[in-house]
């Protein structure tokens, strides 16, 4: 039998949470565009497949220090994903603000934030 090291911890929860967050801060009270909110921030959510997870099976014979250090390398590589996972939203969201300024602009709306 193997250790498992497993990065983030539960987080299938964590996507569920982050659900909850966005349907409670829709503030909306049109039906539709409340589900067309939804739909957009679901699908931009299905494509960056949530936070990055993996998981490690160590053999079970790693002493404690082992498995630490190992541990450690295995925190350090998931770091970078979350970073780079990170900037790419980062990047997403100022396509879309830039997107919502030119709508807004076209409508002749202010662009305030």
């Amino acid at each position: 039998m193997a250790k498992v090291i497993q990065f983030p911890e539960n987080s299938e929860r964590k996507e569920l949470e982050l659900e909850k967050i966005i349907d409670a801060s829709l503030n909306v009270d049109d039906p539709d565009l409340k589900d067309c909110i939804k739909r957009g921030l679901m699908d931009n959510m299905a494509r960056y497949q949530g936070i990055p997870s993996f998981e490690f099976h160590a053999p079970i014979d790693l002493t404690d220090e082992e498995l630490n250090v190992l541990s450690e390398s295995l925190g350090q590589q998931y770091n970078e994903h979350v970073t780079e996972y990170a900037y790419s939203l980062i990047a997403e969201i100022c396509k879309l603000q830039i997107e919502l300024c030119q709508v807004k602009n076209q409508c002749g709306l202010p662009n305030e934030n």
